[in-house]
Order: C-alpha cells, then structure tokens, then sequence
C-alpha cells in the first residue's frame, strides 16, 4: 500500500476505488475517487489491490477537486478559517450545486 497508488476500499460494506494520500503504520488515508470522501481505515482489513481494467487510467474518477477561484482561503487551524469552512458547508453540502471551470491550478479546477 503505496501513497498515490489507487485501491479498492471497504467503505460501509462495499468495495470503492480510493487512492491512497497518506500511510501510518496500519492505518491508511484514503480519498474516494468516484465519491470525493475521504477516510482512514485498516491496511489488512479494508484495502486490496484494483483490478487493472478499474483504475483510473482506464476510468476516470468521477469526483474531482476544485478549489475556489480568486478566493483567499484561511486554514481551518485559524478560527475565522474554520468559520468560514462551517458556513460554507452549511449552505452547500448536499445541495446540487452548478459550477463554471475557469482553470487548473496545480491539478485542481479553479471553479
């Protein structure tokens, strides 16, 4: 279980591609590529290798990242950043939302 390497990840009783973003001892960090979630779970117990035919350079992710154009974001280590985080979640998680691309910026679409 390499970080960056794209597994299958038992998540609620099913298996998901997630691609691994961090590795300590046992333990894995894991970023659902069709879903956008993220979790820790147990290397032994709840990763296996992918199937050639599913991984993401044969299909792409669904999920992808983006970060707000022209927005300053505060860390959420700062009070007022994790505020603002709150606030944003409250009005937009779970709700459809329509976005316009304008750009990559390092590997993530400015939207």
């Amino acid at each position: 279980a390499k970080k960056g390497k794209v597994v299958a990840s038992l998540f609620d009783g099913s298996w998901y591609r997630a691609k691994i973003i961090e590795k300590k001892g046992h333990k894995a960090t894991v970023l659902y590529v069709d879903h956008g979630n993220i979790d820790t779970v147990s290397i032994a117990s709840h990763l296996r290798p992918l199937d050639d035919g599913l991984g993401t350079d044969k299909i792409p992710a669904a999920a992808k990242e983006a970060v707000l154009a022209l927005t300053e974001v505060r860390s959420t280590d700062d009070d007022d950043g994790l505020d603002a985080a709150r606030m944003l979640q409250s009005i937009a998680w779970g709700k459809p939302l329509n976005v316009r691309t304008f750009c990559d910026v390092e590997g993530k679409l400015a939207v």
